[in-house]
């Protein structure tokens, strides 16, 4: 198990489903979801997850007009192939879901 510790916030559950911290709980509620019932419990609980997803999503829109820092960020994350790839795809879904 890689150790994310650097890459991720330390939060409880209880932050992300605080809709003043998070205010689209319908996306929190289907990611929490996705983790404790679906495909994605193979690679992330549900809290790692999380706290991973919500520091990178910070990082990425901190740096949005650089597309190249951001990009280099996300490459070297210590994750696997899989855990890479849900974090992008869902990295993706949150920020097409700023409205």
């Amino acid at each position: 198990m890689e150790d994310l510790q650097e890459y991720s916030f330390n939060f409880d559950l209880s932050y992300y489903t605080n809709k003043e911290n998070i205010a689209n709980q319908d996306l929190v509620a289907e990611t929490i979801k996705y983790f404790e019932f679906g495909e994605g419990n193979r690679a992330f609980n549900t809290l790692e997850f999380l706290n991973l997803f919500w520091q990178q999503y910070q990082f990425v829109i901190t740096n949005v007009t650089d597309s190249g820092k951001v990009i280099s960020h996300l490459k070297a994350l210590p994750l696997s192939s899989l855990k890479s790839h849900i974090l992008y795809g869902l990295l993706l879904n949150g920020l097409a879901a700023i409205p």
